[in-house]
């Protein structure tokens, strides 16, 4: 391209070098926006693992380890932070990022709700969790567990116990529903991430330019 006399003119050369950018660049945005948002996806994911599922748990002396303070929950066996994935799908001419959890505990720890037993469900004291705070008789019949009876006490709460030699052990508290409290781990996690989400797309965008 070049000015003659007022005027501007256009060669083959130059409309080559035009064509050539161009082609370029089209070819650089679907990998550049692929490889940005895969960075941005694992991103995410790690934050979610390490900061809103390694909360610090709690501990009280009846009702043994106790759920971590704040939006964030605390580790017990591994399987919620496991259970966090991420992805990147091809959407038509663009991608899509997703990270979340196939888990329905998730999306009740994420926006809340309440959990109804089938008829009861069993909450357990210290006495019936390991050390790590898993209910160690997950999955066990009352009606199995050796000396196990349910009573009411004067609060009129429901309890499963046993009696271990005089003493009368509190196993769990029968409840017919639970509603727990939204902690929005996902949500956070993506507020916390917005400007390295943000830095990548602009850093895919540079990189687009100057192909």
């Amino acid at each position: 391209m070049a000015s003659r006399g007022g005027f501007l003119t256009v060669n083959q050369v130059g409309l080559g070098l035009v064509s050539s950018k161009l082609g370029r660049v089209k070819a650089a945005i679907p990998v550049e926006t692929r490889a940005a948002m895969h960075r941005v996806v694992f991103g995410v994911q790690v934050d979610v693992v390490r900061n809103g599922l390694t909360g610090a748990k709690g501990s009280d002396p009846f009702w043994g380890v106790t759920g971590a303070s704040g939006n964030t929950l605390g580790a017990r066996t591994g399987h919620t932070r496991r259970s966090v994935v991420a992805r990147v799908l091809d959407v038509g001419r663009g991608v899509m990022g997703i990270v979340g959890s196939p888990l329905r505990q998730m999306k009740l720890h994420e926006l809340g709700g309440t959990i109804t037993g089938k008829p009861w469900l069993r909450i357990p004291t210290r006495a019936s969790q390991t050390a790590a705070g898993v209910d160690r008789l997950a999955g066990v019949s009352a009606r199995t567990i050796a000396g196990g009876f349910i009573f009411r006490s004067k609060a009129a709460n429901l309890w499963i116990a046993a009696r271990q030699g005089a003493n009368l052990v509190l196993l769990y508290l029968l409840r017919r529903s639970v509603t727990l409290r939204a902690r929005h781990i996902f949500r956070d996690s993506l507020r916390r991430m917005t400007p390295f989400i943000r830095a990548e797309f602009k850093s895919a965008v540079g990189r687009i330019v100057s192909s």
